[in-house]
C-alpha cells in the first residue's frame, strides 16, 4: 500500500519576547527549489520510517479543498510539492513513519508552527505532531484526524507551553502517521 502526504509550504514563526507584535520567521519551506533546504532561514528536513520523497505539482486539483484560511493562488495551483510516500500498511507500526524536521531554536521563544498538509486518498486518517526537546526523545504535541482525504488542511501548533522548545540547538518536529 502507497501511503501519500504532501506538504505545500512548511514553516515555523517564532514571536520574541522582547517584539511583542513581532514575528519573525526562522525557516521556512516553499519547495520550489526543488530541494529540501529551506527557502528561508535554517533547519533540516529528513524522512523517518522507510518513507521516500518525490517532487511534483502541489496539486490542487479542481474539486479538492484549499487549506482554511488560503486563496486560491497561481502558486498553489501550480507549485511544487514535496510528496512522500512508502509509509507502513494501516495498523502496522504506528507513529514511526513521517517527515522530521530540525530546527536551532537558540535565541527565540514562544514558538508556532503552520504547515499545509494534504492527506491523500490512501493516507493514514490521524496525522501526529510529534516534538522533542534534547534530539532523542518524541513527545506528543497533537493528533490531527480527518476523515475527508485528498484536502488540504492548515496546520497550526503554539508551543508557548512547552519550555523546552524555547532557546534550544536540539528541538525538532515530526509528522507521523497513526492509527
Amino acid at each position: 500500500m502507497i501511503t501519500r502526504l504532501s506538504l505545500k509550504y512548511l514553516f515555523l514563526l517564532l514571536l520574541q519576547s522582547s517584539f511583542v507584535f513581532s514575528q519573525q520567521i526562522i525557516g521556512l519551506w516553499n519547495f520550489e527549489n526543488g530541494t529540501q533546504l529551506p527557502t528561508i532561514g535554517n533547519g533540516t528536513i529528513s524522512l523517518v520510517g522507510g518513507v521516500r520523497a518525490e517532487w511534483g505539482r502541489s496539486g490542487v486539483q479542481p474539486g479538492i479543498a484549499l487549506p482554511e484560511g488560503r486563496e486560491e493562488t497561481i502558486d498553489l495551483r501550480t507549485g511544487t510539492g514535496f510528496q512522500t510516500l512508502n509509509y507502513p500498511a494501516q495498523g502496522t507500526n504506528p507513529k514511526t513513519a513521517g517527515v522530521q524536521i530540525r530546527m536551532n531554536t537558540t535565541g527565540y521563544k514562544h514558538i508556532l508552527l503552520s504547515a499545509d498538509v494534504r492527506q491523500g486518498g490512501t493516507s493514514a486518517n490521524k496525522l501526529m505532531l510529534q516534538y522533542t526537546v534534547d534530539g532523542v526523545t518524541w513527545e506528543k504535541a497533537i493528533t490531527y484526524t480527518t476523515n475527508d482525504n485528498d484536502s488540504w488542511y492548515l496546520r497550526n501548533f503554539n508551543f508557548k507551553n512547552i519550555p523546552g522548545a524555547n532557546n534550544n540547538p536540539l528541538f525538532a518536529i515530526r509528522f507521523v502517521t497513526n492509527f
